[in-house]
C-alpha cells in the first residue's frame, strides 16, 4: 500500500539478560507498530522477546515492523533512521535501506 511499509532487520543480543523490543520510531511515520504474522493474518504485539545470547529476526511474512501513514514514500536505495526502544537496554537507533517493495531476501532464484 502507498501509505504503509515494512520494516525488517535482525537484532542480535550478545548479553546474558534477555531483553524486550518495545517500540520503535522513524521520522517517516507517527504510527509506527509492532506486528507479527499467524496463519497469515498480521496482528499488532505489544513486544517481542529479544533472547539472551540470541536473535531476534523481524522478516516478511512474519514479525515485522510496521510504518504506517507515511510521511513520505522514501525511495529505493535510500536509508531510514529507525529508533529501536528496549525495556532493558533503553533506545537504539539504526539505518533500514529501502528495497523495493516485492524484494524479498527468502526467495530463491533458480
Amino acid at each position: 500500500m502507498p501509505d504503509m511499509a515494512g520494516g525488517f532487520l535482525t537484532v542480535t543480543n550478545t548479553g546474558d539478560t534477555a531483553d524486550r523490543l518495545t517500540h520503535a520510531t522513524s521520522d517517516i511515520s507517527d504510527d509506527v507498530e509492532l506486528h507479527r504474522t499467524k496463519d497469515g493474518k498480521m496482528q499488532q504485539v505489544k513486544s517481542f522477546e529479544v533472547p539472551a545470547n540470541g536473535e531476534l529476526v523481524l522478516e516478511r511474512g512474519a514479525n515485522h515492523i510496521m510504518f504506517k501513514e507515511l510521511k513520505r514514500k522514501p525511495a529505493v536505495g535510500e536509508e531510514v533512521s529507525v529508533t529501536l526502544h528496549f525495556a532493558e537496554s533503553g533506545a537504539l537507533e539504526v539505518t533500514l535501506p529501502v528495497k523495493a517493495a516485492t524484494h524479498n531476501p527468502t526467495m530463491k532464484k533458480h
